[in-house]
């Protein structure tokens, strides 16, 4: 009974995890070109309870290691590979709940650059 109230506790917690905001150095550099060209961005995270589509016009964007803590200069590895963020506005973001306009549509740029999020709409209406 207490291991099924606590799954019931922690689903929404699961359901918003971070799907893309630590990527590879490709992916980040996709997503970072695919920025550099959108003028405004929608966030929108669909697992999320309560969210609604929030515009932001474009002022800056960029790509940084992820670091391993505020108070060391190491970057964060994973014994594998390092990490990498996409920035926007000097904040990151996970590219699976940001939309860019193309096409006259507001499309997920995880998927737009080819990843595969779960649990969030390709498209948005505009």
């Amino acid at each position: 009974m207490r291991f099924t109230l606590l799954i019931i506790l922690l689903a929404p917690s699961i359901a918003s995890a971070d799907q893309f905001i630590y990527n590879a150095l490709p992916d980040a550099l996709r997503g970072l070109q695919k920025l550099e060209a959108a003028k405004e961005i929608t966030h929108f995270c669909a697992p999320c309870s309560n969210d609604k589509p929030r515009l932001e016009k474009v002022r800056d964007v960029g790509v940084d290691l992820v670091w391993d803590s505020r108070a060391t200069s190491k970057p964060y590895n994973d014994g594998q590979s390092q990490y990498w963020q996409v920035f926007v506005n000097d904040k990151p973001v996970d590219m699976a709940y940001v939309y860019i306009r193309e096409n006259g549509k507001w499309r997920n740029l995880a998927e737009s650059i080819g990843l595969k999020p779960s649990d969030v709409p390709s498209t948005l209406k505009p």
